[in-house]
């Protein structure tokens, strides 16, 4: 008789834990009272939901207090998660409710420890609390009631340094420019050195990738300008990861996708583009987003279809130009998404139109005109893209009547049709470049022949 042996096996993973500084990239082994303390665990065995999943660690001091701490996930399918605690000395006036403080004494040492499965064993990290504070003199300062208002007043500074450089760059003082968004980039970090835990923290670091971003695309040296798109995107990195809630975490998911684009890594670039369409959907920039990703497969596209005049075997050619057309419809597809979902944006009659030029390349004329005609009749689209969707619409037309003789039942005579769109172009929008192309289209024989039957 069949005998089963059964055993059972619980599920686990490497699990690290990390003590790090605010950026977490470095490994931190003590701090000051005052300061904070940034943890990351890293347990892909607590991805459990869709959604942001949540642990929970120990904290213990030396002097017998204890702390648990929740840590929420980074991002939904990561299984990493991050936290921070506010070191406090134990005589100041704190709420010992407050979830992110920790009452500390000089000198004593503060561990954290995660333990993954009940049964399991924990993992341990030590900080020390260093003895007295960490003080920086200055020869003067201007004090503040109000925190906030010495971070705007900073701000206002650093913007007035950059609105100064933008002038001179103008003027063509790159040099004294330079000098001057290097005294606004000054301005700022000594803001978030000085108040590092203000709510404009988000906009200051964003300030300071975007100027890492300027001094890129300023530079000469390609080494130096690589160093400083390396830099933006690090920051930028940093602003998502850090600031994931903040209205600027989305731009910065953008900017650093444009950043790869102009470093010439298109790929990566494209990647990044995905993520912020994955992670903030409802954002004004995915429309830009779905525009750029457009671009990158018509180019794709464009790429493989000049190596088609190069190969000369016959075969090879028909392959290349099979890749080029579902790479040409792949474009297609993307750039009509942009109109469906965001109707009113300024692009969506332009994207709309390069959808279906892009069916037109991929020679699926029939789906063209269909595309073409969404943009021909919408009154409220602008009048240049209305004109060009006239014009490439007749076009499309030309294409079918040359390939079938007639259309589908819906459409009638393609020549028909082509003759209407070019001559409604010539009524609607004479004043434009493409009703000028449409009226020497007019005069070829097969139109001409089909100007005579529909006076008629």
């Amino acid at each position: 008789q069949t005998q089963w042996l059964t055993g059972r096996v619980v599920l686990g993973s490497d699990v690290f834990l990390d003590v790090m500084d605010r950026k977490f990239q470095e490994e931190v082994t003590g701090a000051h009272v005052g300061e904070n303390i940034y943890f990351r665990v890293v347990d892909k065995s607590k991805h459990i939901t869709p959604e942001k999943d949540e642990i929970t660690i120990e904290v213990k001091t030396s002097s017998g207090k204890t702390k648990p701490v929740k840590m929420l996930e980074t991002f939904g399918d990561t299984g990493v998660f991050k936290g921070y605690l506010t070191l406090a000395h134990a005589e100041d006036r704190i709420n010992p409710d407050d979830p992110v403080v920790l009452p500390v004494q000089y000198g004593e040492t503060v561990t954290l420890s995660y333990r993954s499965q009940p049964e399991g064993q924990p993992v341990t990290r030590t900080v020390l609390v260093y003895k007295g504070a960490d003080g920086n003199v200055l020869p003067f300062t201007k004090r503040f009631k109000e925190p906030e208002i010495a971070v705007q007043t900073q701000f206002t500074i650093a913007e007035s340094w950059f609105e100064l450089a933008k002038k001179h760059r103008e003027l063509g003082e790159e040099s004294l420019a330079r000098r001057e968004i290097g005294q606004g980039k000054k301005v700022l970090e000594e803001v978030l050195r000085d108040y590092p835990d203000t709510k404009a923290r988000a906009q200051a670091d964003y300030l300071l990738a975007n100027l890492a971003l300027e001094f890129a695309n300023m530079a000469v040296d390609a080494d130096v300008k690589r160093k400083h798109y390396m830099e933006a995107i690090g920051r930028f990195t940093d602003i998502v990861a850090s600031f994931a809630e903040s209205p600027y975490a989305p731009k910065s998911q953008f900017k650093k996708a444009l950043t790869f684009e102009k470093m010439g890594e298109i790929d990566q670039a494209c990647e990044e583009y995905v993520k912020l369409s994955y992670r903030y959907p409802d954002n004004e920039l995915v429309a830009e987003t779905i525009a750029r990703l457009g671009q990158y497969f018509f180019t794709k596209a464009k790429l493989i279809n000049e190596k088609i005049a190069a190969e000369k075997d016959k075969i090879a050619q028909e392959k290349l130009k099979l890749e080029a057309q579902n790479m040409f419809t792949t474009a297609a597809e993307v750039f009509g998404r942009l109109a469906v979902r965001f109707p009113s944006h300024a692009l969506a009659a332009k994207t709309t139109v390069l959808s279906a030029q892009c069916y037109m390349r991929a020679e699926n004329n029939q789906k063209a005109v269909q595309v073409f005609r969404i943009v021909t009749e919408d009154v409220n689209a602008d009048k240049e893209a209305r004109a060009e969707a006239m014009y490439w619409c007749g076009d499309a037309y030309m294409k079918l009547g040359a390939a079938t003789g007639k259309g589908a039942p819906a459409t009638g005579d393609p020549l028909v049709e082509a003759y209407r769109m070019f001559k409604r172009l010539t009524w609607d929008f004479p004043e434009t470049k493409w009703a000028k192309f449409a009226r020497g289209r007019l005069t070829e024989p097969a139109l001409a022949t089909v100007a005579k039957g529909d006076e008629k």
